[in-house]
Parts: C-alpha cells; sequence; structure tokens
C-alpha cells in the first residue's frame, strides 16, 4: 500500500492487524489508540518569520503560549472539517493542486532546522559534526515540528488515499498538506486577505 506520510498510520493499520479483520473495522481499531503522532515539515525561512509575527500577535493578545505548531493544527483541523462537511474530493484535489503547484514550484536550496535558542537572523544546527551557525535568507528552508492528534492524522491519510482512487498519481503526502496550508494562509494574511484571522483564531482559543 501506498504510504501518505513518514507515520504510514494508514498502512500501519493494516500490516498490525491480521485475519480477516474488514478496513473499517482496522481503521476503528486504530483510531481508538489515542496518542499524538510528529510530522516534520518544511517551510520557507521567509513564511516562517512572518507566521511567528503572527503566533506573536495571538500569544500577545490572549495571554496563551501560542507557536506556529499550534497554528497549523489549528488550520489543519479546519481542513478536515472542511471535508467532512462538504465531501467533494475533486474539489479539494483541485484546491491542492492549485496551492502546491505555486508553491513547489521552486528549487528548495537548504533545509533547517529550528531550535528554540536559534535567534531571528540565525539558525544554530547541532549533528554529528559538530554545532553550526548559518546566517539564514529569504530563500532557505526550515524544518519544524508539527504534533497531530493520530485521530486526525489518519483522517488526513484516509482522504488522500481516496484521491489516489481517482487520481492514481498525486504528489500530496500529510506532510505536503500541512505544508500548503500553513504557507496559504500566511501568505494571504500579508497579502491581507484574512482580516479576521486574528478575531477567529481567538475566538478558537475560548473555545
Amino acid at each position: 500500500m501506498r504510504s501518505y506520510s513518514k507515520a504510514n498510520l494508514l498502512g500501519s493499520s493494516f500490516h498490525s492487524n491480521s485475519g480477516n479483520t474488514g478496513t473499517f473495522i482496522k481503521a476503528v481499531n486504530l483510531l481508538s489508540q489515542k496518542f499524538d503522532v510528529r510530522f516534520r515539515i518544511d517551510i520557507p525561512y521567509s513564511v516562517y518569520l512572518r507566521g511567528e509575527t503572527f503566533c506573536d500577535d495571538i500569544q500577545e493578545l490572549s495571554g496563551e503560549k501560542f507557536t506556529n505548531g499550534d497554528l497549523i493544527k489549528i488550520l489543519y483541523h479546519d481542513f478536515v472539517m472542511y471535508i467532512m462537511k462538504k465531501p467533494d474530493l475533486k474539489r479539494v484535489y483541485q484546491l491542492l493542486l492549485e496551492r502546491y503547484d505555486r508553491i513547489y514550484n521552486v528549487q528548495k536550496p537548504r533545509r533547517l532546522e529550528i531550535i528554540p535558542y536559534n535567534t531571528p537572523e540565525k539558525l544554530i544546527i547541532n549533528d554529528q559534526r559538530g554545532t553550526s551557525t548559518y546566517d539564514l535568507e529569504d530563500d532557505d528552508y526550515v524544518t519544524l515540528k508539527v504534533y497531530l492528534s493520530k485521530k486526525y492524522a489518519l483522517r488526513g491519510e484516509v482522504v488522500l488515499a481516496d484521491l489516489a482512487e481517482i487520481y492514481p498519481d498525486h504528489p500530496f503526502t500529510l506532510e505536503k498538506v500541512l505544508e500548503i496550508i500553513y504557507i496559504d494562509f500566511v501568505e494571504k494574511f500579508r497579502r491581507g486577505e484574512l482580516q479576521d484571522a486574528v478575531v477567529n483564531i481567538l475566538n478558537y482559543l475560548d473555545e
């Protein structure tokens, strides 16, 4: 079975269940196990900075800690809810593909991982070769860690598997979906197309 994320939750559900257990039962069994799943996504540094500024504003207005990871989880939850309310796979494919073509038709020069003690202009990387400091540029990419509940992560994989029934060669993984919805949100907010975004996020946090 094709993998729709590095976690491959859908594939794991099939391999971990033996016998003649049906697909629906396997999915239900997987959903009954509660834990968060970590995803790593690549974000352009310029977009990351704008996202950080947005999150800082939310944190100051709400008085609660609010990170890019929190923002991505909210955006992804809205994405899943949209599909649940309007289960039009062809429309979902068109929306994702339109944004995919715009976002990924550029070369990624470097992948750099954001860690808590980095300054806005420099990135400190610890690896087997020691510690290195990079001067970040707008066209660099940084890697963010995002944690989703398994329930919603699996829903995303199921949607991508359903899309593959219609579009067998679609390029989407769950990581790509997370990148697309985050980058699209930040870019639209920057252009002034989401004037109610701050209020909507604050209302979401108050629920």
